[in-house]
């Protein structure tokens, strides 16, 4: 009789999201990212994720970087969406076909982001590997990085191109897109024409953001409605916000009731004192297809 216990080596995958708004008083952002890294990575090793249990941290990866301001972030999923909407119309993209693929990215990892927006913008990856990189016209420097961004563009032939150009920063510079500004210049130089719209592993969001704005992606979101209560609200991908709202309480002094947001016809409908977000669910991505 075998009396040996056989432990079951199950993994969890987990991912934090932190955000943290800095007032640098004088500081650098370079540093204070720095700081923030080492902390964290100084959280691993001293055991404080997994705290007085038998769980260990298997492996782990960490990315700090400086969040792109809101009005840039706007501007650039303006400038995606006007972009994704001239190629739907000039019938270079078929928005039958791709809303699926677009609801993916905010799932994807980044190089297999990059390699499906090369192909949703006609560029199979045989085409890529064959196409020359055009690299950056300033030497390497001893602590620049080195980074590849793909622009959308138009080519002297007036056909629409994907060239992709290897540009160099530093760590600060690339925080704050200096790469992308860097290589729509290398693009001007080599005689393609604007519009120039950047794609890279940080227009990811911003790409997915774009395709909802333009109607390209389907949204499946299921509510758990079990005994006419609200139990949880889960939604395929993005997040959204839901508010509850009884059309048959009236009473103005109602401690259920608060804001009033427009009903059928514009006509202002009362509606539950909270608020309830959806949690994002990859799993409905197998009901929406």
């Amino acid at each position: 009789m075998n009396t040996h216990t056989l432990t079951t080596h199950e993994v969890a995958n987990a991912r934090l999201t932190l955000d943290v708004a800095y007032l640098l008083n004088g500081e650098a952002a370079p540093e204070m990212l720095a700081r923030l890294r080492g902390m964290c990575e100084r959280a691993i090793g001293e055991g404080l994720l997994t705290g007085d249990t038998a769980a260990e941290v298997d492996a782990w990866s960490i990315d700090v970087s400086v969040a792109q301001p809101a009005a840039d972030r706007d501007a650039l999923e303006a400038e995606i969406a006007a972009f994704m909407q001239q190629r739907i119309e000039d019938g270079g993209l078929d928005a039958e076909d791709i809303p699926v693929r677009l609801a993916r990215y905010g799932l994807m990892a980044s190089d297999a982001f990059a390699a499906e927006m090369r192909e949703r913008m006609d560029m199979a990856n045989e085409e890529t590997q064959g196409q020359a990189l055009i690299p950056s016209a300033d030497p390497a420097d001893e602590g620049e990085i080195e980074s590849r961004v793909a622009i959308a563009c138009i080519n002297a032939s007036g056909m629409s191109e994907m060239p992709i150009f290897t540009v160099r920063t530093t760590q600060e510079e690339y925080d704050l897109g200096i790469h992308r500004d860097k290589a729509k210049d290398l693009a001007e130089e080599a005689g393609y024409e604007w519009p120039f719209v950047c794609f890279d592993a940080a227009e990811q969001g911003a790409i997915l953001s774009a395709a909802r704005e333009l109607g390209l992606v389907r949204q499946v979101v299921v509510v758990d409605m079990t005994d006419g209560q609200i139990h949880s609200i889960r939604c395929d991908a993005g997040e959204i916000k839901v508010i509850c709202y009884d059309t048959r309480d009236t009473d103005e002094y109602s401690a259920a009731v608060a804001d009033r947001p427009l009903g059928e016809n514009g006509q202002l409908v009362r509606c539950w004192a909270h608020a309830q977000l959806a949690q994002v669910d990859p799993g409905l991505k197998l009901a929406r297809d």
